[in-house]
């Protein structure tokens, strides 16, 4: 998610636009659920995490679930990438 926050006259105003989706993983076979690990590299073209005063870049990892009989759940877990380090030749 890349976030911009800009003034406009007293007011400051953040806009927030999706950079990148990926689904990591997907089931309806219940016996995969209880495991909860998944593998996945990011693409090397993205920009890392990012902070500064009016600019953001922040991933996330977002689960979510429908489990008959249970609860939905929707759970979120930001995570900082960190740039892409070259190899030494």
């Amino acid at each position: 998610m890349e976030e911009a926050t800009s003034q406009r006259g007293k007011n400051s105003h953040t806009e927030r636009h999706l950079i990148y989706h990926a689904e990591l993983f997907s089931t309806e076979n219940d016996l995969e659920v209880p495991y909860g690990r998944v593998d996945f590299t990011v693409p090397g073209e993205m920009m890392h995490s990012f902070e500064a005063r009016n600019n953001k870049v922040i991933w996330k990892i977002e689960m979510r679930g429908r489990i008959n009989i249970w609860p939905d759940i929707h759970e979120e877990y930001k995570i900082t990438v960190v740039p892409h380090r070259q190899e030494k030749s």
